[in-house]
């Protein structure tokens, strides 16, 4: 064999060599275990108690909340930006405004309408009022027709009473009593009694229409209207809230419970959304607490139970190095398909006993801070 022979030998068998260790660190590295034989691999150069590792995933209490644009039914577009990614934001802050011109047209016409309501409510108010005077007035009318009516009898009365007494008395030109029918043509033609008694019939018929026009004027729908004016009024009134709510929908805010961070701003001016748009228009990061959601699978939950209130070790998955402390706040009761955004997409989605870790200083000095969603090795003891 020649040196030239040689040196290529050894090269294929150094080769060969080289690919073999590289295949089993890749098996090792995909495929670790401990010597309990199934249980995730331990965080190694650095020291740890008997227990557990699972994986696990930081996040905010409350969890991060995807900003949607407004629910409106026609298409909107980004008007004006008022954030920035990384700015931080109080609870309620507007974050977002869109073209609300539309929405803004609609609340103008209705306010438009509710304020001529209102002006009919007043004057349906005012017809109230007039009425009720308009009913005193003829209350007092038929009053005094009914006392002129009764004078007028009264006086009719008396001059029937005189004229009685005269014809009673002897006929001054005969001397003699007047007869029945002298006395009933005498009766007939008084001009006197004939006047009172017209009198009579006149002020009878005018009391009669006054008391008409009074039962007239009780019929008048006068209360219906001005509740019909204020049904509308209300009717109006809901209109106008509906129509500022619209209005309010395109000025896009933090909710009112929840101050943070802004992350992942798409929202830009000029951009549409439709009804059907699933992208939200930014993250919202809440400020505050950090926790850890550590994914246990279903073979090694027996070893979590009744660990509420214990400690626990978080690492950082990139570097064991980094440690940090926290506490069990709550055991999941049911194995629920992982938190990831892809889970929808899979088949079979492994299912997870969740357990929730409060951390004790998510900041510590000299460290890192932990960030929501990153990746974490959890350890129990």
């Amino acid at each position: 064999m020649t040196g030239a022979n040689r040196w290529r030998v050894a090269l294929l068998v150094l080769g060969v060599g080289l690919g073999a260790a590289s295949l089993i660190g890749a098996n090792r590295l995909l495929h670790s275990s401990d010597p309990d034989g199934g249980q995730p691999a331990k965080p190694t150069g650095t020291p740890l108690k008997g227990g557990i590792v699972v994986l696990g995933t930081v996040d905010s209490d409350p969890p991060p909340s995807e900003i949607g644009p407004p629910a409106v039914a026609a298409l909107s577009t980004v008007k004006k930006v008022l954030v920035s990614d990384g700015q931080v934001v109080r609870p309620g802050d507007p974050l977002v405004q869109f073209d609300d011109a539309q929405a803004k047209a609609k609340l103008d016409q209705a306010k438009a309408e509710l304020a001529a309501a209102e002006v009919d409510v007043k004057k349906a108010e005012v017809a109230k009022k007039n009425h009720e005077v308009q009913l005193t007035r003829q209350q007092a009318a038929i009053q005094a027709a009914e006392e002129q009516l009764k004078l007028a009898e009264e006086s009719l009365r008396i001059a029937k009473d005189k004229l009685e007494k005269f014809l009673t008395l002897p006929d001054i030109t005969s001397g003699t009593a007047r007869t029945e029918a002298q006395k009933q043509k005498i009766r007939d033609e008084d001009l006197d009694i004939r006047l009172l008694q017209s009198k009579v019939l006149e002020l009878r018929a005018k009391a009669d229409d006054a008391r008409k026009q009074l039962s007239s004027l009780e019929l008048d729908p006068v209360d219906l209207a001005v509740e019909q004016a204020q049904i509308k009024v209300n009717v109006l009134k809901a209109t106008v809230r509906g129509a500022q709510a619209a209005v309010d929908a395109y000025l896009v805010k933090a909710p009112k419970a929840i101050g943070g961070v802004v992350e992942q701003l798409r929202a830009v001016e000029g951009k549409t959304y439709g009804p059907a748009t699933r992208e939200p228009v930014l993250t919202l990061v809440p400020s505050g607490k950090r926790i850890v959601r550590a994914e246990v699978q279903a073979e090694f939950a027996y070893k979590v139970a009744g660990a509420e209130g214990k400690k626990v070790t978080v690492y950082d998955d990139t570097n064991f190095a980094l440690t940090y402390e926290g506490t069990v706040r709550r055991v999941a009761t049911s194995f629920l398909p992982k938190r990831a955004a892809d889970v929808s997409l899979a088949v079979s989605p492994t299912k997870v006993l969740e357990v929730e870790i409060d951390i004790a200083d998510p900041a510590p000095a000299g460290k890192p801070p932990l960030r929501v969603g990153q990746p974490v090795r959890v350890a129990f003891e």
